[in-house]
């Protein structure tokens, strides 16, 4: 069986979390008769999905049509939701990036001093999110994939909070949205093994990430 993995970070090691201790490495080793497939990048988006798919060599072209999975796993959606200061896709973020590194510092310090994370200054819009995901699953369900296992946006716990103060409300709508889309595909099962309001033990190494008992 060909098993399609398509996550951010939140799949691959990091300082506090060695490969070994990955939900991918984990699945690696309890199903050994599978084919595991890893799509993982950090900070991408469900653009990724979707992004010039119909042309060889783009992006969104090997998340589906290359491989012709049995099962697709999918995480995604914290990249997308985030609240920023400013959008990574706005006019003023890559006039900013674009500017020498000393007036970058500069920008960046004012931003911060004058203006809070807004859940308006997102990567990518409920709207394009939705999108993106219908897309998706529409081109899953013509080439019959048997199952799409979608993990739900993580719950943050209280570091995250702290700094990002509106991303639960984020991550609840984005959620909103995978739970409405999963019942359009009868395929789609969605699962949350990542509420950290169901744990009495941390599983986050930084608020976000998962930590080996995450994992």
């Amino acid at each position: 069986m060909k098993v399609l993995c398509i996550s951010d970070s939140l799949g691959l090691p990091r300082p506090g979390l060695n490969y070994d201790e990955t939900w991918i490495s984990l699945l690696k080793k309890s199903y050994t008769s599978f084919d595991f497939i890893c799509i993982f990048q950090r900070a991408i988006t469900t653009d990724v999905l979707v992004s010039g798919w119909e042309e060889i060599g783009k992006p969104g072209a090997d998340t589906l049509e290359f491989y012709e999975p049995d099962l697709i796993i999918l995480q995604l959606g914290i990249v997308d939701c985030a609240p920023r200061y400013l959008s990574h896709y706005s006019l003023l973020f890559k006039l900013i990036n674009n500017s020498p590194k000393s007036l970058q510092n500069l920008f960046w310090v004012l931003i911060k001093k004058f203006k809070k994370r807004d859940i308006k200054s997102v990567d990518v819009p409920i709207e394009k999110f939705k999108s993106n995901v219908i897309n998706y699953l529409e081109r899953c369900k013509n080439f019959k994939i048997k199952r799409v296992i979608i993990i739900k946006i993580c719950n943050p716990d209280n570091i995250m909070v702290k700094s990002n103060p509106t991303i639960k409300e984020a991550v609840l709508m984005y959620n909103k949205a995978y739970e409405d889309l999963a019942k359009m595909f009868p395929f789609v099962t969605l699962i949350d093994p990542l509420n950290s309001e169901l744990y009495n033990q941390d599983i986050f190494l930084d608020g976000y990430h998962p930590n080996a008992f995450g994992n």
